[in-house]
């Protein structure tokens, strides 16, 4: 036993190195390249922690938060004792770069919390409404992990906190609280539901089941909890939870029996019959994908292809492939779907991790012969205008933006139209393509998602953030005029010109489908500058939902990406086949008062000290052979950044005198990182008379620094010693010995991953 406790303390070291290390042997590198002079700011229930750069966003922060906890506590019927940690980003790209936790964290990651400090840590992406769904989201964890184990170091030691209940119940309870039911949740649920996809509640304890289709989870767990709170009742939420805490095992099957008398497999029955009965009649009321246009790319092994749109000459069409968690430009024949080429990483010679396929995605010159797209290369934005026929970069600018997306050319070949935000404001901008000038085109700082430029004339039409929705603008580049051009309380998305100008293409999720509709230039004329109610034309009644549609150059087809069996494909349609149904949307009488904002005031907030707080505690006392007793401590701790973190491990045993001892520190705030390990290691054997008493003790310290996201130096020097004491019938001997260790080594990472491995 001795020996393996031992081995034990020794793997410590080898694991504690291996975990600073994450991203070199699993993930890509962390840069950790900007300096956050972290502040505090206080609201009744949180403390928020911020720097400077982020200060616009801490007040709508706190009062968001606020709202949540309110609304949570009151349907858990729990109370926080202590003030929960908000740790706020300004970017998913400042956010990437945090050390609460070590792995790199991909574009899907919206946040998260924790269970051992209850730090909720969440960027903020541009959108209000996103934001406030997010913080109640995560805050909900919050709440689910103070309900189920109370004091958490007190479970550490029952092993308590090893069990928990099932994920679909806890994501589901947090979307069910965020309110996070859209028409891109209702599209991949609908579509499981047809195509005899959904998994069973039954085998949902972890996601893995589901592969690459971990979205399906959230939204199973959310219409599962609504069905239950439907059909039993909202009280029944805090009644679970109290049930599932004295349950050491977090058994939900007996929690369900014990509060709506069935369990599981009965209720996950039940909530299945429920979703064919919603879903299966529209099979007949909508056009279904398998009968529906031509799918260009049906054959294709890619996890979707989205974001089409057209060459000049109408005869190719170029989209971005998703394979796993790669991407890529390829062009293909508009007339059967062969590839034509493909554009990324490696054949333009520049390695980047993304494509970013917000909005447009792609933009085609005017001229035919440049594809132009932003891609995020080392936690920085960088547009790309690559000539497609030598796939030389064209020209390559560093976005002074946290993130750029949807770009789109103007009709003269000489500016390319973009979104970009920075320090939580989002706004319209050109990029000059010979003079290398950025110019600032809105200053609304609202949340866009796509935009389009006029095929003829200085009018961009985009999507924005209105109340609680999103609607079109027409932006008028000669008057300065911006003018919302489309009513309802649905989302419109999307624009698109008619290569003539006188339509306007989009998407909008009425009735929660998002189909095709068009709005005719000459309406939009007669339009009053703030319209209560518009006349528009639905194209399409598709039984799933569709995206960024784009008519061709001579408007007899429109390509689109169309979502159909958990896989989103480009499909074609030829105009003939479009519908013709007008319809008339008109605003709310009442529009929900949704007045969130960027808050230029200063606020007063505290500077935020140093403080480590415990991660981990483990005490374990017993007796060994030989009738002594031994007494394990270990002990983690970090302050409330992930910056500094401390491992301590003492192994004592009553017969001898010293104990061994494993000491820790990581230094990680900077882009080189520095580790620091002291140890003291004992081993003891009695052979016949022979008694032999070895000490292995010494000094390691690791530094490491990041090239890039993909290359890394590292660098460790050691001095290990080695006592040695002898005790037999003639008497007793000591010696020692000691090795010095220094070794460098270059690390380059180009794995890509999959959802199941590399």
């Amino acid at each position: 036993m001795r020996k393996a406790i031992l081995l034990t303390l020794i793997l410590l070291i080898i694991l504690i190195n291996a975990q600073i290390s994450l991203s070199q042997v699993f993930s890509k590198n962390k840069l950790n390249d900007r300096h956050f002079d972290w502040m505090t700011y206080k609201t009744s229930h949180f403390i928020i922690y911020y720097y400077p750069e982020a200060e616009g966003l801490v007040r709508t922060m706190g009062d968001m938060a606020e709202i949540a906890y309110a609304k949570i506590s009151e349907i858990l019927e729990h109370e926080i004792k202590k003030q929960i940690p908000l740790v706020l980003y300004k970017s998913h790209s400042d956010f990437r770069q945090t050390n609460i936790v070590l792995e790199s964290l991909d574009e899907g990651v919206g946040g998260f919390s924790e269970l051992l400090k209850y730090r909720v840590v969440i960027p903020f992406t541009g959108s209000m409404i996103d934001f406030q769904e997010v913080i109640t989201h995560e805050v909900t964890h919050v709440f689910q992990f103070d309900i189920l184990y109370r004091d958490m170091f007190a479970h550490i030691y029952t092993g308590e906190f090893l069990y928990s209940p099932p994920l679909w119940f806890l994501e589901g309870l947090s979307e069910f609280m965020a309110d996070d039911w859209d028409a891109e949740g209702e599209m991949v649920l609908k579509d499981a539901v047809i195509e005899n996809t959904i998994v069973p509640l039954t085998r949902l304890q972890d996601f893995s089941p589901l592969g690459s289709r971990v979205y399906l989870g959230y939204k199973e767990g959310q219409s599962a909890i609504t069905y239950l709170v439907t059909e039993y009742g909202i009280d029944k939420l805090p009644s679970i939870l109290r049930e599932l805490f004295v349950s050491r095992t977090k058994d939900i099957n007996s929690a369900l029996k014990n509060t709506i008398g069935i369990d599981l497999e009965q209720f996950n029955k039940d909530w299945e019959e429920h979703l064919k009965k919603k879903y299966w009649p529209q099979i007949s009321e909508k056009q279904n994908p398998t009968s529906f246009g031509k799918n260009l790319t049906d054959k294709s092994e890619d996890y979707s292809s989205v974001r089409p749109i057209w060459s000049p000459s109408g005869d190719l069409i170029a989209y971005i492939a998703h394979r796993d968690i790669r991407n890529e430009i390829r062009i293909i024949s508009a007339i059967d779907g062969s590839l034509f080429m493909a554009i990324n990483d490696s054949n333009i010679g520049d390695r980047y991790e993304s494509i970013r396929d917000n909005g447009t995605g792609i933009a085609w010159s005017p001229d035919g012969d440049r594809i132009a797209f932003i891609a995020s290369k080392n936690d920085r934005d960088i547009l790309y205008i690559v000539n497609i026929i030598s796939k030389n970069i064209v020209k390559k600018v560093k976005m002074p933006f946290d993130v750029a997306y949807s770009p789109s050319w103007s009709p003269d070949n000489q500016k390319l139209a973009f979104i970009g935000m920075k320090n939580g404001r989002t706004d319209i901008y050109s990029f000059d393509i010979q003079e290398g000038k950025i110019n600032q085109l809105t200053s609304d700082h609202k949340s866009k998602t796509s935009l389009s430029w006029h095929p003829t004339e200085q009018k961009i039409a985009y999507s924005m953030e209105h109340d609680t929705s999103y609607k079109l603008y027409l932006l008028d580049l000669i008057n300065g005029q911006n003018k919302r051009i489309t009513c309802g309380d649905q989302n419109d998305v999307s624009p698109s010109w008619s290569s003539d100008g006188k339509q306007i293409f989009y998407c909008s999720d009425v009735n929660n489908i998002y189909d095709i509709y068009t709005i005719d230039v000459e309406d939009i004329d007669n339009m009053e500058d703030d319209p209560k109610s518009m006349t528009a034309t639905k194209r399409t009644n598709i039984l799933t939902g569709c995206s960024t549609p784009r008519l061709s150059p001579n408007g007899e087809k429109l390509a689109m990406s169309v979502f159909h069996n958990y896989k989103s494909n480009i499909y074609i349609l030829k105009s003939m086949e479009m519908l013709n149904e007008r319809v008339i949307f008109s605003d709310p009488e009442e529009l929900e008062d949704y007045s969130y904002a960027v808050d230029d005031k200063p606020i007063k907030g505290v500077k935020s000290g140093l403080k480590f707080s415990p991660d981990v505690i483990f005490v374990n006392f017993g007796y060994i052979s030989g009738g002594a007793l031994q007494n394990t401590i270990q002990f983690v701790a970090s302050d409330m950044m992930g910056d500094h973190r401390v491992m301590t491990s003492i192994d004592a045993v009553s017969l001898w005198s010293q104990p061994d001892v494993i000491a820790l520190y990581y230094y990680l705030k900077k882009r080189t990182d520095f580790g620091l390990a002291l140890f003291n290691l004992n081993e003891y054997h009695i052979e016949g008379g022979n008694q032999f008493w070895q000490r292995n003790a010494g000094i390691q310290t690791y530094i490491s620094y990041p090239l890039d996201k993909f290359n890394m130096l590292e660098l460790s020097v050691g001095r290990y010693l080695r006592f040695f004491d002898y005790i037999n019938e003639t008497g007793s001997s000591s010696k020692s010995d000691s090795l010095n260790v220094i070794g460098l080594s270059a690390v380059r990472n180009n794995v890509a991953w999959s959802y199941i491995g590399p």
